[in-house]
C-alpha cells in the first residue's frame, strides 16, 4: 500500500469522500480571497 503522505492512500480516498466538490470549490475560493487578503495587506504595509 502506497502512502503520502505517512497516511495510506484508502484512507486518504476515504477523508476525500466526505467531501462534496461544492464543498471543496468553496474552500478553494476561500484561501484565494485569503490569500488576496493578504497580498493586500502586504501591499499597504509596503505603502505606509
Amino acid at each position: 500500500m502506497t502512502e503520502v503522505c505517512g497516511v495510506p492512500k484508502t484512507q486518504l480516498a476515504k477523508v476525500a469522500g466526505c467531501f462534496s466538490d461544492r464543498s471543496l470549490q468553496r474552500l478553494s475560493k476561500d484561501i484565494n480571497d485569503r490569500q488576496q487578503l493578504n497580498e493586500v495587506l502586504l501591499l499597504s504595509r509596503a505603502m505606509v
